[in-house]
């Protein structure tokens, strides 16, 4: 964990083999001092910032088979996370658990590099490997599967960004 100041970034806390393989993905809620990490074998990790020190609050093994994607809601204590095993699930922070509570499998046919949710209104965005992008809605404790375009680019998805007030995706 870095500080950032007027003129310096200062190392504040650091966890020595935090995950079994690379990181894959992050999330930050500086208000909660939560952090939500996820690495390319599988697992999220749950961390709260404590002073100097990183604290595990909770973990998932084998949440998916490979790369994860994640995006974490303070507001609802949710994790929404993607992976190489082509699914999109939704988990539920309580305490010190990470509790599945919903998992949409049939949607992409290829892995899931990109996701992009918009807590606001639950719609969830998703590209993967194969150039499909897709988007569904997560609302109480479900998902949605709304439009899917095949071949959205000729190849993999590098990057999927979107913005909510003038409604566009880019990638």
């Amino acid at each position: 964990v870095w500080r950032i100041g007027s003129n310096a970034l200062t190392l504040t806390a650091v966890v020595e083999d935090a995950h079994s393989d690379s990181i894959s993905s992050l999330c930050v809620d500086g208000k909660s001092g939560v952090i939500v990490s996820a690495c390319a074998a599988g697992f999220i990790v749950v961390w709260q910032v404590a002073g100097d020190t990183l604290v595990r609050l909770a973990e998932t093994e084998n949440a998916h088979s490979g790369f994860i994607a994640l995006e974490y809601n303070a507001a609802a204590r949710m994790v929404i996370s993607a992976g190489a095993d082509a699914s999109v699930k939704a988990w539920k922070f309580t305490g010190m658990e990470l509790a599945l509570i919903a998992t949409l499998d049939d949607w992409h046919t290829a892995g899931i590099h990109y996701l992009s949710v918009d807590a606001a209104t639950g719609l969830v965005l998703t590209a993967d490997v194969s150039g499909t992008l897709c988007s569904s809605f997560f609302k109480d404790g479900a998902f949605t599967k709304v439009a899917m375009v095949k071949s959205a680019h000729r190849g993999r998805i590098y990057a999927l960004k979107y913005d909510a007030s003038a409604g566009l995706a880019v990638t």
